[in-house]
């Protein structure tokens, strides 16, 4: 089952793998190649007009910024008002809302009644009185006149209220002049103190711990009532108790005032802090620039936009057309690079995905610093320079620094001191990793970035009369930069590599273990095939050094290059240990389909094996579209009209697409020819070495790949030092110790 699996997911990568090359290859691939890189220029742009806002287009370039000396006044120019920021008016508004005060409707209905009630039974009190009716019986006779008051009190004392008549009605007044509310407790919340009682006269401020409730006024009413002089405690004690049922609520919350008052208190605010005139000054000359004075001097640059925008709208749009034209030159020059200069690296809808990914990632990062109010000296264009490097190329890292440094110039009010740091820094850090064969290798950006950083920020903020300790601030946090940058960039390398299908050095470095299962698989199935894997390897890194290609890419293509001979050692010569060959018993035709097939075959191991696209390349293009020449002049001597079609015996190729496929064709036929010579001086494998560089240039197999004349020179020179190291001379030994060494 498990074998089955393994056949099924081989066939499965080989058809994607052969479906995606054959669509490359079509007109429909190309021209959505170019949509996609021309839809991610445009987004890039609107991306960068949508982030900075127009307004910041109408301050003069030369305006200074928070901690600058102002080098000269700044005058307003014309009247213009200072708004409140949004968080500012916006906490003045809830300002306002909690200041507001509750609203207390007072109703005259309840107190009218109380107090008509009161005297009405004062009256009727007076006149019983003044009969003979014992005080039994005056109680009942009340009772009966006022059935909804409570008379349960000692008969006794009710003629003695009399006396208490005029204060009781003093105190009731008295609590009645701002009016009883039903409960405290239920007052709604409101960080104001004060609330407003609505009279039909006006309205009454209260403190809330001044606003009487029932359960209060009744013990204020008791408090007052015991305190009166010259009259029994007993009639007191009675007639506080009767006199409580006289006590009731005639304050009601009303919610829609204090919600309308609200309201209006927010309405009132206005949004202008202050207002300047023409001819005022804003900052004096030599004058350090505060966050107050660039509130100020924006203020007037979003007055001049609302200006342009009604009275010239043509003045109004040049300076987002001229912004939009500058990020467009910026974004389209690295475009024209790409198609120019980069079409190898960017042949692939990933590669322009993620590039579009990185400066988009950059141009967020630089407006999130810009809000932040941090220093502009942590923008990160380290981190593009090293992804961009590892990821394509040093020469592709170096312009894509060029074009960023110059598209955040832009981005941050045409500050080119800014684009000048990030230019110098970014430029260092990707020379710095321009061949990363080490984790360790990371430290060289952090090194080479931090001194960059520090030498820069010291020239020019002494420049600019920055005080040491300053200065000092600044230089630590371009070296937090550099280190900081490192390290994402080492955590988001395998993410790269994963979602967009990059072979990184460091990749490279893992398959050139030699203790790879498929290296240790053909070291044990075919040793002589994995021994001349590795002399290529070590010609094809020598000659990748010479011409400045990729020499960790060119060695470990190298080792894997052969994989296919692993199905059939015994047809290729360097597995062979008998004197015959078995391709003696074969058709020339056979001979040659076996031949061939060790290409598919290697394909189909690296793809089984999880082999990175690039090295299937040296798999795939090791060959070219090359002939069979002995097995192709064999069949025709054996063909009596000697008319044999040289594509029975082609390989399916295609040719070398790069420079180091191409070096791995020269490499593995000049290692071929130098063995078949008998005495192997230095002129002669010259000469041969010549004739097979030659020989591919003129078939036309290094048509497709960037290699110079200067080049193939260089790559001649590289093989002959490093064949001359294998085919060394050693010193003969006579007799039997001669017998020994050999």
């Amino acid at each position: 089952m498990s074998q089955w699996l393994l056949k099924f997911r081989r066939r499965l990568a080989v058809a994607n793998r052969e479906r995606f090359a054959r669509w490359a290859k079509t007109p429909r691939y190309r021209t959505m190649r170019f949509a996609v890189g021309l839809a991610q220029g445009a987004g890039l742009v609107l991306l960068a007009l949508f982030l900075y806002p127009a307004a910041e287009l109408f301050a003069p370039q030369d305006w200074p910024d928070v901690g600058d000396v102002a080098t000269e006044d700044i005058v307003a120019s014309v009247n213009f008002p200072i708004n409140k920021s949004p968080e500012e008016l916006a906490e003045e508004q809830r300002q306002a809302e909690a200041n507001s005060p509750l609203y207390l409707r007072y109703d005259r209905a309840p107190v009218d009644s109380v107090l008509d009630e009161l005297r009405d039974f004062f009256n009727r009190l007076d006149s019983l009185s003044a009969t003979s009716l014992s005080s039994q019986s005056l109680a009942r006779r009340l009772q009966r006149d006022f059935p909804w008051l409570n008379l349960d009190q000692p008969e006794a004392h009710i003629r003695e209220w009399s006396a208490l008549r005029a204060h009781l009605q003093d105190i009731l007044r008295g609590f009645y002049v701002a009016g009883i509310f039903p409960n405290r407790q239920y007052l709604p919340f409101s960080e104001n103190i004060f609330v407003l009682v609505m009279k039909p006269g006006g309205e009454i401020p209260l403190k809330k711990d001044q606003i009487l409730d029932v359960d209060m006024a009744r013990r204020l009413l008791r408090a007052e009532i015991l305190e009166v002089p010259e009259v029994a405690e007993e009639t007191k004690e009675s007639l506080a108790d009767f006199a409580a049922q006289f006590i009731v609520a005639n304050l009601e919350f009303d919610p829609a005032i204090t919600e309308a008052r609200r309201e209006q208190a927010v309405s009132e605010i206005k949004p202008i802090k202050m207002k300047f005139f023409a001819g005022e000054r804003i900052v004096r000359k030599n004058q350090r620039v505060t966050a107050e004075h660039v509130e100020r001097l924006r203020a007037l640059s979003e007055y001049h936009v609302r200006q342009a925008r009604h009275e010239n709208p043509l003045a109004f749009a040049m300076p987002i057309v001229a912004r939009f034209v500058l990020i467009g030159l910026c974004i389209a020059g690295m475009g024209v690079y790409l198609v120019y200069f980069q079409r190898q690296e960017v042949k692939r809808i990933s590669s322009l995905l993620a590039l579009g990914l990185i400066w988009a990632g950059m141009i967020l990062a630089t407006f999130a610093i810009s809000r932040a109010g941090l220093s502009e000296y942590l923008i990160p264009i380290a981190v593009s320079s090293i992804l961009v490097t590892i990821l394509f190329n040093l020469s592709m890292g170096i312009f894509n620094t060029i074009c960023l440094s110059v598209l955040l110039g832009v981005l941050g009010g045409f500050d080119f001191s800014l684009t000048f740091v990030n230019l110098a820094a970014g430029m260092v850090t990707a020379y710095s990793v321009r061949r990363v064969h080490h984790r360790y290798d990371f430290y060289r950006p952090v090194l080479y970035g931090a001194v960059t950083y520090v030498v820069l920020i010291y020239l020019l903020e002494t420049l600019r009369f920055q005080d040491t300790g300053a200065i000092l601030a600044s230089c630590g946090i371009g070296v937090l930069n550099a280190f900081f940058s490192a390290i994402l960039c080492i955590g988001l390398l395998p993410v790269f590599e994963s979602l967009f299908g990059f072979t990184t050095d460091l990749t490279l470095l893992e398959l050139s273990d030699l203790n790879h299962p498929l290296l240790r698989r053909l070291a044990l199935e075919a040793p002589g095939t994995y021994h001349h894997s590795l002399i290529i390897g070590t010609l094809a890194e020598a000659a990748a050094e010479s011409i400045g290609a990729n020499s960790l890419l060119a060695r470990v293509g190298s080792y894997f290059h052969d994989v296919g001979k692993i199905e059939k050692p015994e047809y290729f010569i360097e597995n062979q240990t008998i004197a015959r060959s078995r391709h003696d018993k074969l058709t020339p035709s056979m001979s040659a389909l076996i031949l061939e097939s060790h290409v598919k075959l290697g394909r189909d191991l690296a793809l089984e094996y999880d082999i990175p696209d690039k090295i299937i390349d040296f798999i795939e293009q090791h060959h070219g579209t090359t002939t069979m020449d002995f097995f192709l002049n064999k069949a025709r001597r054996q063909s009596p009209d000697d008319l044999v079609p040289d594509e029975e015996f082609r390989y399916p190729g295609p040719k070398p697409q790069s420079r180091e496929t191409a070096i791995l064709m020269l490499a593995d036929s000049a290692e071929a020819v130098s063995r078949t010579l008998d005495n192997p001086k230095p002129s002669r494998m010259r000469t041969a070495i010549h004739s097979v560089v030659r020989d591919k240039f003129e078939a036309g197999q290094l048509d497709e790949c960037d290699l110079t004349l200067k080049d193939l020179g260089k790559i001649e020179a590289g093989f002959m030092h490093r064949l001359q190291g294998v085919f060394h001379k050693r010193v003969e030994y006579p007799g039997k110790e001669a017998e020994k060494t050999t």
